[in-house]
């Protein structure tokens, strides 16, 4: 029987994840799949928490007096054109797998 339990230790809510009686491949998948749910919920939990923190700052930042001023995606392209010596400049100072998957997450985001 193949089956998944997820346990207390010590009685803190940091869980322990067991696996029984699962083949090797089946539970590489489970525990992937569970770590794929477990980030999946991360991600929305922390965006939603982001949203929120953007607008009451928002309202606090209008509410004191200061002007926002939104720019328009043709704007922004230009701004990114512009600045973008500068990031070849300075891009070998970080890693590149790091730079190149907030790059794409960056614009996963911008086509939203």
């Amino acid at each position: 029987m193949n089956r998944v339990a997820i346990g207390q230790r010590h009685g803190r809510l940091g869980g322990r994840l067991r696996l029984r009686s699962v083949a090797k491949a089946d539970r590489d998948s489970a525990v992937q799949a569970l770590v794929d749910e477990g980030a999946e919920l991360v991600v929305r939990v922390m965006r939603d928490a982001l949203r929120e923190q953007d607008a009451a700052a928002r309202v606090g930042i209008e509410q004191s007096g200061v002007e926002i001023s939104e720019v328009s995606p043709a704007f922004r392209a230009q701004l990114v054109e512009a600045t973008q010596p500068v990031i070849d400049a300075h891009v070998t100072d970080v890693d590149g797998e790091l730079y190149q998957s907030l790059r794409d997450e960056t614009q996963r985001l911008a086509s939203k």
